[in-house]
């Protein structure tokens, strides 16, 4: 549930906004939808029904505004969902949004540390091997260690490049 200033809107009230929107067949800009004066109309119309009293053309817009954002929050949370069940397997509807986060903010680590036991990057090219120890384990004496490895594969190769 959203509270606005003028009154609280459900998940339900969500889905008929996104519904008048797809009705509304409304233009985009800049990869932006462009809300009408006509959709924005059946907004207002929609949430006086709901709300049982007047809603302006501008509060309309404010609903709208904030139903969009909510929709994409809501849609970056399932994404974060799908990659920490998928990297950690765990059920992530176990856990809070803060935990969420911080576990997915640590992806790029793991990732890295993977492609390091796998040996799926160029040991080669000496900023690749510093970037991705960085990446892993940000230990700089390791990331050193790793560009210095890279150095002496690449001037033993046959080419030497």
């Amino acid at each position: 549930m959203i509270t606005t200033s003028i009154g609280e809107i459900t998940l339900t009230d969500l889905a008929e906004i996104q519904t008048i929107q797809a009705k509304s067949k409304l233009p985009e800009s800049g990869g932006y939808v462009q809300p009408t004066i006509g959709f924005l109309k059946g907004v207002a119309q929609y949430m006086e029904n709901v709300l049982l009293k007047k809603v302006t053309v501008t509060q309309a817009l404010q609903v709208w505004y904030t139903a969009s954002i909510y929709q994409s929050h809501l849609g970056e949370l399932e994404k974060l969902k799908s990659d920490v069940a998928c990297w950690y397997g765990v059920n992530p509807f176990a856990l809070t949004t803060r935990e969420l986060a911080s576990l997915h903010a640590n992806l790029p680590r793991i990732k890295a540390q993977q492609r390091i036991e796998r040996g799926d990057y160029d040991q080669t090219c000496v900023k690749t091997a510093y970037d991705i120890w960085m990446v892993a384990y940000d230990d700089e004496t390791k990331a050193l260690a790793a560009r210095a490895a890279a150095a002496k594969m690449k001037s033993q190769s046959p080419t030497g490049m």
